[in-house]
C-alpha cells in the first residue's frame, strides 16, 4: 500500500526567503454586458508618475496630439461612410449604431473636408475638434485672414477663435454700414439728378404735343377753307 505524500508546510524564515511568484494575468471580466478593455486600451490610458512641469507638458502634449488625430480620423471615415453607403443607411449608422449624434458627426465631417479639402493644412490643425470645426466652417475670405493672422495653428483655443469672429464680424459690419451709407447717398444724387432729367423732358414733351396740336388746327382750318 502506497504512502500519500505528506503536505510540505515551509516555516515563516522560509517564507520570508522565497521569492515571491509573479501573478498570472488574468483577462479582462466583462461586467453588467460591459466588453472587456484590452490590453493596449489598458495601457494607452495608464498614468505614471511624472515629476516636473516639462514632463507633464510632454505627456499631456503627446495624448492631445493622439485625440486630434482620431478625430481627424474619424470625421474621415464619416466621409466615407457618407459618400459610400446607400440613400438612407448613413443617417441610420449616425443615429443608430455610433457614439455620438448628428451634430457631432457633422462636425467632424466639416473639418476632414477641410484638410483633405487643402483648405487647413493637417499640421496646422488645432488640437481640439470644437476649435478645429471653428476654423474649418469659415468663408474662404474669413479662412484667408485668420491664416493670415496666426489663427490657423494646432495650439488656437476656443475663446481665442470666437474672439477673433466677433470682432471681425463687427469689423464687417461697419464695413458695410459705410457701403450702405456710400450706396445711399449716390442712389439719392442719382433719383435727384434723373428727376430733373425727367422732368425737363415731361416738359418738352409737352409743348412738341401743344405744337403738334397748333399745327393740326391750322392745316384743319386750311383745308375748310379750300
Amino acid at each position: 500500500m502506497s504512502r500519500q505524500p505528506s503536505s510540505f508546510v515551509l516555516g515563516r524564515g522560509e517564507v520570508a526567503r522565497r521569492p515571491s511568484t509573479p501573478a498570472i494575468p488574468t483577462a479582462p471580466v466583462s461586467v453588467a454586458g460591459v466588453a472587456p478593455r484590452s490590453q493596449v486600451d489598458i495601457v494607452r490610458t495608464a498614468q505614471r508618475e511624472l515629476r516636473n512641469p516639462d514632463e507633464y507638458t510632454r505627456e499631456i502634449s503627446r495624448l492631445w496630439r493622439e485625440a486630434q488625430q482620431s478625430f481627424l480620423a474619424i470625421g474621415r471615415y464619416l466621409v466615407q461612410a457618407k459618400r459610400k453607403l446607400a440613400h438612407g443607411e448613413f443617417q441610420k449608422l449616425v443615429e443608430a449604431s455610433l457614439p455620438f449624434g448628428r451634430q457631432t458627426a457633422y462636425e467632424l465631417r466639416m473639418i476632414a473636408e477641410a484638410v483633405d479639402g487643402g483648405r487647413i493644412p493637417e499640421p496646422k490643425l488645432p488640437q481640439a475638434a470644437s476649435v478645429a470645426y471653428q476654423l474649418a466652417t469659415l468663408k474662404p475670405d474669413d479662412l484667408a485672414a485668420a491664416n493670415q493672422e496666426g489663427l490657423v495653428r494646432p495650439d488656437l483655443r476656443r475663446p481665442e477663435i470666437i474672439a477673433w469672429k466677433r470682432k471681425r464680424l463687427r469689423r464687417s459690419s461697419a464695413v458695410n454700414h459705410e457701403a450702405l451709407a456710400r450706396r445711399r447717398v449716390w442712389l439719392a444724387e442719382f433719383i435727384r439728378r434723373h428727376e430733373h432729367e425727367l422732368e425737363k423732358a415731361r416738359r418738352e414733351l409737352a409743348e412738341l404735343d401743344e405744337a403738334r396740336g397748333n399745327r393740326l388746327i391750322i392745316n384743319g382750318g386750311a383745308e375748310e377753307q379750300d
